[in-house]
């Protein structure tokens, strides 16, 4: 009998090497824009931000954050906690939002990265527990294979990204850059 994996009502799927790319981009940018040194993210208000856009409301919920890296990258950059093995698996923080679950997987040479992420995204689909998926992945890498796989997905969707993709049409998209400004302390009123 195949045994399958047990999943709470929502899930974040992230692909933590976007994630690093997009957020040293969006620090070296905005610092010499605003002529200041930016801080590192605190982990949990970035997760809560991106939570709080995907409309996730208050409650006493479980909610899975599942982050894919390459067998390369041990950590989150400019971020607290950041090392995935030592700070990011097996743990969780909890707000008003509910209990959020860290683990942290790598493609430890059997697939590569793009195809961790899509059978991941593709056991998540199919489960029964869940409800709702949200989204990160390295969009300019295979952003049109998870829109593909998420034509059949009946699951409510929240995609994060930096460009819209033409093809969305169910599922809500929303910028990446707007939580991550707000983990950076970057206010509306200094852009």
């Amino acid at each position: 009998m195949e045994e399958k994996i047990k999943f709470p009502e929502t899930v974040f799927l992230i692909d933590s090497d976007f994630l690093n790319h997009v957020l040293t981009d969006i620090k070296a940018y905005f610092g010499k824009q605003l002529n200041r040194e930016l801080p590192d993210i605190n982990l949990d208000q970035f997760i809560t931000f991106l939570a709080l856009d995907a409309s996730i409301a208050d409650g006493e919920k479980e909610i899975m954050v599942i982050l894919t890296h390459d067998n390369n990258t041990q950590k989150l950059v400019h971020c607290n906690p950041s090392h995935f093995k030592n700070e990011l698996n097996n743990v969780a923080f909890k707000n008003n939002l509910g209990e959020f679950q860290f683990t942290s997987i790598s493609p430890e040479g059997v697939v590569t990265q793009e195809e961790l992420f899509m059978n991941l995204l593709e056991l998540i689909c199919d489960s029964q527990d869940v409800r709702k998926i949200v989204l990160i992945p390295f969009e300019n890498q295979y952003s049109n294979e998870v829109l593909a796989a998420l034509e059949n997905c009946k699951k409510e969707v929240v995609l994060f990204g930096m460009n819209k993709p033409e093809a969305i049409k169910k599922h809500q998209w929303e910028v990446l850059a707007f939580p991550l400004m707000q983990a950076l302390g970057i206010k509306g009123d200094e852009i």
